[in-house]
């Protein structure tokens, strides 16, 4: 007897695609075969014709930003996550100087009381007191990943948050280095040298006025160039001090060959993720509410970065949900960035995807489950579909395509940029074993999110 055997679906994951049933017991996938019809089940899900997936991780997730209240950013990104096939997320834990333990505990309950699926965090690191903590959150508490907003500096320093310099930088990668290697600590980075942009921020917006819409002037503001200088510098101090470093945003071509062109003379281990809308939108389509960093550019930059993904230098793909809504982008230049996309992100990449071809399904699974799983110590139990893992899955009708609508988004937002677009959308989401979200509506009790210590012990 088990509890719930999804039949007949056409079964993917990163190691191959087949034919197959699913059988689920007590949350953990108890069997995969060609035929389990033999089976009793509390509940049978006819998957025909559906593609059977496994639940997507997402590892880049900002659900509190910019200013909502941890138990209303849990809540509503909970939802958004189950709608979009998303089972699992690492948000980014931001304290202010001193408050970044007492921020970690509200922010685990909030999650814990109010999110659907599960999650972990990645600490934000700006001072020296944050950086004599990395050891303890990866030993004691399970948080092994500590990000470096690079650009976060000058006028760009968010309040109460204090801006960074390359000092913290280097004696935060020289502090994960020395952490145990079984713990598969690592520094992320967001890599921009943005002092150059305030130069030319000023200088385009005294040229073009307060008027303007268009986000491709934040590209002009921010050109690649600026990627690129700031992955070859953290590529020497990866090299200098030995520490595993992670790029979080590849958003161009020179960003992409100046990692490739390093990362076989690092001796330390360099890896880099990229988010959907880099290879999905072009900023000429766009007005401020698409503002981000690093900026949205434009097709030019498409064909190289899908490269990236097929030859692995880009390990996985991701959002970078940040859930501003209308009211923080009143002008273009003073908008804050950031951009709603936990419930979009998958269904885009799927649907370029399966329309377009860049790469098979099996690549997406593996770039959009199982490396990022992989890569944040949270397999065997998460990132595929093997007897004993979680049971996170989710059915796709591959033949499908949902109008997206500002009113039927869960997140916090007032607005998406891919509002009329037509994307594939889940049918279902299962996270270990529950139905969280089915025929567009979320069907989970919030409060049954489960904090993920790493590595899965």
């Amino acid at each position: 007897m088990v509890d719930t055997l999804v039949r007949g679906g056409d079964v993917v994951t990163a190691q191959g695609r087949s034919r197959a049933d699913v059988a689920v017991s007590d949350g953990v996938v108890a069997e995969v075969g060609s035929d389990l019809s033999h089976l009793d089940a509390d509940r049978t899900i006819d998957a025909s014709g559906r593609l059977v997936l496994p639940g997507v991780i997402d590892p880049h997730v900002h659900v509190e930003w910019p200013d909502w209240d941890y138990d209303v950013a849990a809540k509503h990104g909970g939802k958004a996550a189950a709608a979009g096939g998303v089972t699992s997320v690492i948000n980014f834990l931001v304290g202010p100087p001193g408050e970044l333990e007492s921020s970690y505990r509200d922010f685990r309950a909030a999650m814990e009381d109010h999110f659907v699926g599960d999650f972990s965090f990645h600490a934000g690191v700006f001072t020296m007191d944050q950086v004599r903590m990395a050891p303890k959150l990866a030993e004691e508490e399970g948080i092994t990943s500590f990000k470096l907003f690079l650009p976060y500096r000058g006028e760009e320093v968010v309040d109460p948050l204090v801006g960074i310099d390359d000092g913290v930088v280097y004696k935060l990668m020289e502090t994960v280095a020395d952490i145990p290697d079984e713990l598969g600590a690592r520094v992320l980075v967001h890599p921009e040298n943005v002092e150059p942009a305030f130069k030319i921020k000023a200088e385009m917006r005294e040229d073009l006025g307060e008027t303007v819409e268009n986000v491709e002037v934040w590209n002009q503001v921010r050109p690649d160039i600026l990627e690129a200088d700031a992955i070859n510098r953290l590529m020497l101090f990866a090299d200098e001090t030995g520490c595993p470093l992670h790029f979080v945003h590849m958003s161009s071509e020179k960003g992409l060959r100046a990692f490739q062109r390093n990362q076989s003379i690092t001796r330390a281990e360099v890896t880099a993720e990229m988010q959907v809308q880099y290879v999905t939108e072009d900023a000429r389509d766009h007005d401020r509410l698409a503002k981000v960093n690093p900026p949205i550019r434009t097709s030019a930059e498409h064909e190289a970065l899908w490269e990236g993904v097929r030859r692995g230098d880009i390990k996985f793909l991701d959002s970078d949900h940040a859930p501003c809504a209308t009211k923080h982008k009143e002008n273009f230049w003073d908008a804050t960035v950031g951009i709603p996309h936990l419930q979009t992100w998958f269904p885009s990449i799927l649907t370029e995807v399966l329309d377009e071809g860049h790469i098979d399904l099996c690549e997406l699974v593996a770039a959009t489950s199982y490396n990022p799983a992989d890569h944040y110590g949270l397999t065997p139990r998460k990132g595929g579909l093997w007897p004993g893992a979680d049971a996170d899955l989710i059915l796709v009708d591959p033949d499908s395509r949902t109008e997206i609508r500002v009113e039927d988004m869960y997140d916090q937002s007032d607005f998406t940029p891919f509002d009329g677009r037509e994307f594939c959308v889940p049918e279902l989401t299962m996270s270990r074993g529950d139905v969280v979200y089915e025929d567009g509506e979320v069907s989970a009790e919030p409060g049954r999110a489960e904090f993920l210590a790493r590595p899965n012990p």
